[in-house]
């Protein structure tokens, strides 16, 4: 709901941001306790770019390109959880822990100023005749990078896109979904696979 009010962009800065602090904090601390309320932070801060980024790749694409954008970021989210600790473990065994942590916040600082300077707002852009349209020869992402203001300074500021207020409802609306065997079915099954295939492994 938040992002559908200010938009994508204010969410990714956010998030990448208090992800960056907090692997740093995870560099310095010295109990299991403390590494485990940075780890905790951290997913707070991580969770948010991960629920949206379909919404990102359904608004910069048309709709016979999404299936296949889509299946590359589930693919990206998905292969992310066994790569990292297959590559870390190459790493840990020839530098102190901490470097682990300082990798994740050097990473996280530059995704900060990637999306900060770079990053344009994917949402309220796209005229609605593109949203239907099946022609090739051009793509949401130019419309988006057509509709961009002239000012640069436009983009360091967070605007509301959508004026509706924010209700209970408007955030637990989401939870319809589980109602439909055809988003519940797959969605259990995947977070099954990921969760014992994927983390417990």
């Amino acid at each position: 709901p938040i992002a559908v009010r200010f938009g994508r962009k204010p969410i990714f800065v956010v998030s990448v941001l208090g992800a960056c602090i907090c692997n740093i904090g995870g560099c310095f601390c010295h109990t299991y306790a403390t590494q485990m309320v940075t780890r905790i932070l951290n997913t707070i801060f991580i969770c948010p770019p991960l629920g949206i980024g379909s919404g990102v790749v359904t608004d910069i694409f048309f709709r016979h390109e999404r299936a296949q954008k889509m299946g590359w970021w589930t693919l990206m989210t998905t292969i992310g959880t066994p790569l990292g600790p297959f590559l870390y473990g190459f790493l840990i065994q020839r530098a102190p822990y901490q470097w682990m942590f300082g990798i994740f916040a050097i990473a996280n600082f530059c995704q900060f100023l990637g999306y900060l300077f770079l990053g344009s707002e994917t949402m309220g852009f796209r005229p609605p005749a593109s949203s239907t349209s099946t022609s090739t020869s051009t793509s949401p992402a130019a419309t988006i990078k057509a509709a961009k203001t002239a000012s640069w300074a436009d983009s360091f500021k967070i605007r509301r896109i959508n004026p509706a207020p924010f209700t209970l409802t408007s955030f637990l609306s989401y939870l319809d979904l589980a109602l439909h065997p055809s988003v519940l079915i797959p969605a259990i099954a995947y977070a099954l696979v990921f969760c014992y295939a994927n983390i417990a492994i």
